[in-house]
């Protein structure tokens, strides 16, 4: 190895040891997979990561003409808060598409969960929900 490689690797632990370089962990969950009433789904526990950003794609299939979807999220707790992490109520556009996509910030949470609040219209409706968190 020559020498200008051994300075960087070096350098590189030297940093992440200091806390100079900070590395991000993500993980996927599916919340919900293809729920066909409103109600919350199950919950997900992370033992090892306080996720703090979020993620999520909402897909719907069955042509819904409503679709309001909440993200519940605690530190580990039992109860979840009726108004949630955050709530999305689909557009005509996102309806249209047959997927929603939105974002939670800075909001850490060890449980999660995701509850059809509305579903409504359409030949069979379904609703999936699949989030991914950042430590």
């Amino acid at each position: 190895m020559k020498i200008a490689q051994k300075w960087n690797i070096a350098l590189i632990v030297s940093m992440l040891l200091l806390g100079n370089i900070s590395i991000a962990v993500a993980k996927v969950y599916t919340l919900l997979n293809f729920a066909t009433a409103t109600g919350a789904g199950s919950i997900i526990e992370e033992k090892q990561h306080d996720h703090r950003t979020w993620a999520c794609d909402v897909v719907v299939t069955g042509s819904p003409t409503a679709v309001t979807v909440r993200i519940e999220g605690n530190q580990g707790r039992a109860n979840f808060s009726s108004v949630g992490m955050a709530e999305h109520e689909f557009t005509a556009d996102e309806l249209f598409d047959g997927i929603a996509q939105f974002s939670i910030v800075d909001t850490p949470a060890r449980k999660i969960r995701a509850r059809v609040v509305t579903l409504a219209g359409g030949t069979n409706p379904t609703v999936s929900v699949v989030c991914t968190g950042v430590q």
